[in-house]
């Protein structure tokens, strides 16, 4: 059986969309930067080139983890189920 012990409504606050935008805007920067990384370089060393193009596509991978967050924070209604009385295995 399933029983539900908490339930909220998906969250559309003001707050949550201005930083969803803002790391969607943050991440189009990032894939810009990482694409002139690529194609123009940013230094002439290939070892300190390399740092720049990795720090740059965490930073977009962390604003992508952001982003999901946020996505599922405003469209998916959030609810606490109990599980009882059943074969779980």
């Amino acid at each position: 059986m399933n029983d539900i012990i908490s339930q909220a409504e998906a969250s559309t606050s003001g707050r949550h969309v201005f930083v969803f935008v803002a790391a969607s805007l943050g991440l189009l920067a990032m894939g810009l930067a990482f694409a002139y990384g690529v194609f123009a370089g940013f230094v002439s060393d290939p070892a300190t080139n390399q740092t720049y193009l990795g720090v740059i596509l965490a930073v977009g991978f962390a604003l992508l983890g952001v982003m999901l967050y946020l996505y599922f924070r405003m469209a998916v209604p959030h609810r606490i189920v109990l599980e009882y009385d059943e074969d779980l295995w």
